[in-house]
């Protein structure tokens, strides 16, 4: 059972349980030490989307008029762009 909210890491829980399996696979089996990659790894993949995530909260909540009419124009030029877009939702699902 899932823990997480709606939109929250959920994309990073489906990717440490499709990488902690052979990994653990691996340890048993062989003694390997996939586990100790597979921590490195997956914290690597969670502070990226963690610090991407901030950012744009960060930018989602500016208060002075001036950057806040700027972010809503550049989002609106963004939102406009697939390949832009393709490119955040990859980074926020750990994807990139």
């Amino acid at each position: 059972m899932c823990t997480a909210p709606p939109g929250a890491g959920i994309n990073l829980q489906v990717r440490d349980a499709e990488a902690l399996a052979p990994a653990v696979t691996d340890s048993l089996l062989n003694g390997g030490t996939y586990l100790d990659d597979y921590e490195r790894e997956r914290r690597a993949s969670a502070n990226q989307v963690l610090d991407q995530t901030d950012r744009q909260t960060r930018a989602a909540t500016l208060k002075p008029p001036t950057p806040g009419w700027l972010r809503d124009r550049l989002l609106t030029y963004a939102g406009q762009s697939p390949a832009i877009s393709k490119r955040i939702a990859q980074m926020l699902a750990g994807y990139a």
